[in-house]
C-alpha cells in the first residue's frame, strides 16, 4: 500500500494517577529523521522509544512529544547548593568591608543567585509506567500510519490519473514522430540549399547523406519508448507494499530528462503544445511522488 509521509497521531492514556499524552507529527524528509521531546525522568528510554518508532516508519521527519502527568513523579523539590551559597556570603561580606561607600551599588550589579537554588525532579519512574508510555507511543504511531495510508491512497490515484495523461500524450507523439522527422529534414535541406547557393557551391550527394543522418538523430522514437517503459515501472511500483518513494522519484527524474530531450529534438511548432503538456504533467507527478514514503 502506498503511504504518504504526512501524518498526525495523538494518544491520551489515563491509568490510576497517571496521564500520558503522546503526540506524533510526520512530514516529508529524504530519510528517516527522529526528534523526541520528553520529560527528563524518561531520558534513559529515548533509544528504546526510537527503536519502537523505527518499526513503524521508513522515511519522513518524525517529531514525537511525550508528556507524563503523575503526582508520584511530578513533585519537584528545591535543592540548595550550600557550599556555593557560603562563598557568595563570604564575597558579599568582603565587598561591604573593603568598599563601605560603594558596596550597595556594587552588590546591585551582582547576578541573581540562580545557581544556588536548583529544581530537582525524580530520576526514575516505575517499570509499569514505562510500559504504559511505550504502549501510548505505539498507538500514536499506528494512528499516524493510518493517516499516511489514507493520504497515500489518494496520492497513488492522482499519480495513476496523470500517468494516463502521459501515456496519451506519448501515443500522440508516437503517431507524429515521422512527421516531425520529415519536417526536421526539410528545414535542414532548405538551409543547406540556401547555403550552397550563397557560397556558389555545387550540390553533392555526400551533403544529403549527412543530412539524412542528422535527421535520423532527430527521431523521437527512443525517448518515447523509454517514457513508456518508465510508465510501466511506475505502475508496477504503485502496486507494491514496500517503500517506493525514492524509486518513483528517480524514475520521474528520468522522465523529465526524456521530455526535455523530446522538446529539444522536435523543435516543431506542431507538437510544442504536446511537449509542454507532457512536461507539466510529469512535474505534477514529481510533486506528488516527493510526498510518498
Amino acid at each position: 500500500m502506498v503511504k504518504s509521509m504526512t501524518g498526525y497521531g495523538e494518544v491520551d492514556l489515563v491509568l490510576d494517577q497517571t496521564k500520558i499524552t503522546v503526540e506524533i507529527k510526520s512530514i516529508n524528509h529524504r530519510f528517516l529523521d527522529l526528534s523526541i521531546k520528553m520529560p527528563r525522568s524518561i531520558d534513559k528510554y529515548e533509544e528504546q522509544i526510537k527503536q519502537l518508532i523505527r518499526t513503524y516508519f521508513i522515511r519522513g521527519r518524525i517529531e514525537c512529544y511525550i508528556h507524563i502527568s503523575d503526582e508520584r513523579i511530578a513533585t519537584q523539590t528545591v535543592a540548595v547548593n550550600w557550599s556555593l551559597l557560603e562563598q557568595y556570603d563570604d564575597a558579599i561580606q568582603r565587598i561591604s568591608k573593603q568598599y563601605p561607600d560603594s558596596s550597595q551599588a556594587l552588590l546591585k550589579l551582582l547576578p541573581e543567585l540562580t545557581d544556588v537554588f536548583q529544581i530537582a525532579e525524580p530520576d526514575e519512574i516505575e517499570e509499569k509506567l514505562v510500559r504504559q508510555m511505550l504502549d501510548a507511543v505505539s498507538s500514536a504511531c499506528q494512528r499516524v500510519n493510518n493517516m499516511r495510508e489514507a493520504e497515500g491512497s489518494k496520492l497513488a490515484e492522482d499519480v495513476k490519473c496523470r500517468i494516463i495523461t502521459v501515456r496519451n500524450i506519448t501515443a500522440e507523439l508516437t503517431q507524429m514522430r515521422e512527421q516531425v522527422k520529415t519536417h526536421h529534414y526539410e528545414r535542414m535541406l532548405e538551409r543547406l540549399n540556401a547555403l550552397l547557393m550563397k557560397q556558389g557551391l555545387k550540390q553533392d550527394e555526400r551533403f544529403y547523406y549527412e543530412l539524412a543522418s542528422l535527421a535520423e538523430k532527430g527521431d523521437l522514437t527512443e525517448e518515447l519508448v523509454r517514457i513508456q517503459s518508465h510508465i510501466a515501472q511506475m505502475e508496477t511500483l504503485l502496486e507494491q507494499p514496500n517503500e517506493i518513494g525514492r524509486k518513483l522519484d528517480f524514475i520521474v527524474q528520468e522522465m523529465i530528462r526524456e521530455a526535455n530531450t523530446i522538446g529539444a529534438k522536435a523543435n516543431d511548432p506542431s507538437i510544442s503544445e504536446y511537449v509542454i503538456e507532457l512536461k507539466a504533467t510529469i512535474e505534477k507527478i514529481k510533486e506528488q511522488v516527493q510526498n510518498i514514503e
